[in-house]
């Protein structure tokens, strides 16, 4: 909605974050199920100290993480500066609420990944992480899809943002 309504600019925001939503929902819902047959459980103390135990699986879901918070250079960042400038002219409190919505989530991204690798605890795996299980190579590949879309794609907006100014 936030971008739709807005320009060119706009719908191309929001086609590019449905591509980042579509991405990274993919590789966290499979980090999910995969998280569950290791760990037994899916709650937020359970996944402490996730990044030793599931390295590769905890390090794609942190990218995929930090792209819907929308950090550079990941795809995420992108989708979100287009939508925010598709807006900002004309709907100045629109743009205000959707950045207070971008706090909210990164608020509660950020204590995920501060789970996964800042906080101790003992959890019981069934069994080791294992790269060739296809949970862990659709989370790799999502997070790797997101970076290098996000670093890709960074030329052709800056030049296109450079051009409507």
């Amino acid at each position: 909605v936030l971008g739709i309504s807005a320009s060119t600019l706009g719908l191309q925001g929001v086609t590019l974050h449905l591509i980042t939503y579509i991405l990274a929902k993919t590789g966290l819902f499979v980090t999910l199920s995969y998280v569950l047959r290791r760990i037994g459980s899916l709650d937020l103390t359970s996944i402490r100290n996730l990044g030793r135990i599931l390295p590769a699986t905890s390090f794609s879901t942190s990218i995929l993480l930090l792209s819907l918070m929308g950090v550079p250079p990941l795809v995420g960042f992108w989708s979100k500066l287009l939508l925010f400038l598709s807006v900002a002219g004309e709907y100045p409190l629109l743009t205000l609420i959707a950045a207070l919505n971008s706090g909210i989530s990164v608020a509660y991204y950020i204590v995920i990944i501060k789970n996964m690798y800042f906080t101790q605890n003992g959890i019981t795996v069934k069994c080791l992480e294992r790269i060739k299980d296809v949970e862990v190579i659709i989370t790799i590949v999502t997070s790797l899809l997101t970076v290098i879309l996000g670093l890709g794609i960074a030329p052709y907006i800056a030049t296109y943002i450079t051009s409507i100014k």
